[in-house]
């Protein structure tokens, strides 16, 4: 399922759009996670869904009531094309709205993790995301909690022949890895090129400097060793 399609419909199951009150919210939660899309052509179309399904939605709430009915469309197609018109970037919030409860509860994430969840949410959204990603990265330039995603998604796949959209598919219907994917799907901040490549670097930075102050460690502990045995002989 797309990113947006998966977003769109994890929302509409938080709202009861039975009840008058719930409806306004739900748009504009709906306007707002399609006005941060990456693409126009992206945004364009799924505001035309949006707008098509308010339509179809107005006619249940006000059965026999055409007139009622039209003027709760065109007030709800009003606010998305109002929405869509801001800055996308200018309304995020400080907490994203769509982020699950458990992502909520964690503590502060380093950035070198942050930008490794960034990734993994591109590489499971969009096929040329994975393989941009996986040109760039191995597995184990993932850390922690990342890194057994990283390497189900972006490990050799000569032994089993998958694509990697195949992994990406397989890996959003596996129960055991479900509270990660909805975790990373649902974060709300927009994905694009320039970010996934700043991404990239960020982590190829943090892996080379952790490489690098292992290698010193180990280099401090071996001159430690020839200096203890030169004393003791």
């Amino acid at each position: 399922m797309p990113l947006l399609d998966y977003q769109l419909e994890e929302l509409r199951k938080r709202f009861d759009l039975g009840d008058a009150a719930a409806r306004l919210p739900f748009v504009r939660e709906a306007a707002k996670i399609i006005a941060r899309s990456g693409s126009a052509l992206t945004r364009q179309e799924y505001s035309g869904r949006l707008t098509g399904m308010i339509g179809r939605l107005s006619e249940e709430w006000y059965p026999g009531e055409p007139h009622r009915a039209m003027q709760a469309r065109l007030a709800l197609a009003q606010e998305v094309e109002r929405l869509l018109r801001q800055d996308r970037m200018s309304a995020r919030p400080s907490m994203p709205a769509m982020t699950a409860p458990v992502m909520a509860r964690e503590a502060p994430k380093s950035s070198r993790v942050r930008a490794e969840e960034y990734l993994l949410r591109a590489a499971l959204s969009e096929d040329g995301w994975a393989e941009r990603i996986a040109g760039r990265l191995a597995p184990e330039q993932f850390s922690g909690p990342c890194h057994r995603l990283a390497e189900r998604l972006l490990g050799n796949n000569e032994s089993d022949g998958t694509t990697l959209a195949e992994r990406a598919e397989a890996i959003r219907g596996d129960p055991e890895l479900a509270e990660t994917v909805s975790g990373l799907l649902l974060q709300e901040v927009p994905i694009t090129d320039e970010d996934v490549e700043r991404h990239v670097l960020a982590v190829e930075r943090a892996w080379k400097d952790g490489r690098k102050r292992s290698c010193s460690g180990r280099t401090a502990r071996v001159s430690l060793g020839r200096a203890t045995r030169r004393r003791r002989s």
